[in-house]
C-alpha cells in the first residue's frame, strides 16, 4: 500500500513537468489575432506552447474592439501572431500600444494573394491557401526556435510533419478533383 502511494505521489510530481514541455520551462505564450491561426501554432509548438485567440471565432475582425481580457492576453504574450495590421485596426492598436512585444505580421509571411474579378489582390482569408498556411507556420517555427533554441529540433520536425500533412491533403484534393 505504501509502495503504491509512493508511486502515485511521484507520478503526480513528474507527469505535469513532462507535459509542460520538459525542462521545467514555462510554455511559450502565443496570442493569435484570428482563431484560424491556432491550429498552425499548435501543430508547430505542440506541448511547448499555450495559444489563445484575441478575436473570438465568428467575430467580425473589422468591427472588433480590444477588451480588458484582450489587454491581459497581450500583456502576457511572448509572441503575437497577427493577420494583417495594415488592414485590421485592432491589430494596429495592439502594435502601437505594445511596441516592445514580439510580432509576426502579414509582411513577415511572404504569402500570395488571389485576385478576383473587380477586386485585385484579396487579403481576406489568405491563410486558407495551403502554401500560405505553411508560410505562416514556418515563421511561427522560426520565432519559437529563437525563443527556445533548445527545442529547435522539435519545432523543425513538427513543421516538417505539418508540411507532409498539408502536401498530402493538397494531393488528395487534386486526385479527387481529377476523378470527377
Amino acid at each position: 500500500m505504501r509502495y503504491s502511494l509512493a508511486i502515485l505521489m511521484a507520478a503526480a510530481i513528474i507527469v505535469p513537468s513532462l507535459s509542460s514541455g520538459g525542462g521545467g520551462e514555462e510554455k511559450v505564450n502565443v496570442v493569435v489575432s484570428v482563431s484560424d491561426f491556432i491550429p498552425l501554432v499548435k501543430a508547430v509548438g505542440g506541448s511547448f506552447v499555450e495559444v489563445n485567440s484575441i478575436l473570438p471565432p465568428g467575430s467580425d475582425p473589422h468591427s472588433f474592439y480590444i477588451t480588458q481580457d484582450t489587454v491581459k492576453q497581450i500583456e502576457n504574450a511572448d509572441i503575437i501572431v497577427l493577420a494583417n495590421s495594415r488592414l485590421l485596426s485592432y491589430e494596429t492598436n495592439i502594435k502601437e500600444n505594445y511596441p516592445e512585444k514580439r510580432y509576426l505580421d502579414f509582411d513577415d509571411y511572404n504569402v500570395t494573394l488571389d485576385s478576383f474579378p473587380g477586386y485585385g489582390a484579396n487579403p481576406h482569408g489568405y491563410w486558407l491557401k495551403f502554401e500560405n498556411a505553411l508560410a505562416i507556420a514556418e515563421k511561427i517555427r522560426d520565432e519559437l526556435s529563437e525563443l527556445r533554441p533548445s527545442e529547435r529540433e522539435y519545432f523543425n520536425s513538427s513543421f516538417a510533419r505539418l508540411e507532409l500533412e498539408v502536401t498530402g491533403a493538397r494531393e488528395d484534393i487534386r486526385r479527387i478533383s481529377d476523378e470527377r
